[in-house]
């Protein structure tokens, strides 16, 4: 970009009772590293 910004951060959030939900570990799998690379962080 030709200007310099600052990323907000940004967290993942969801009930206890879907911790272990495979579609939900699955979704966290797909976002995690989406965020690291946005936030230039490695998961």
């Amino acid at each position: 970009m030709p200007f310099d910004f600052t990323v907000t951060p940004i967290s993942m959030v969801w009930a206890a009772h879907s911790d272990r939900e495979p579609a939900s570990e699955w979704l966290r799998q797909q976002v995690e590293p989406i965020l690291a690379q946005i936030e230039g962080v490695t998961p």
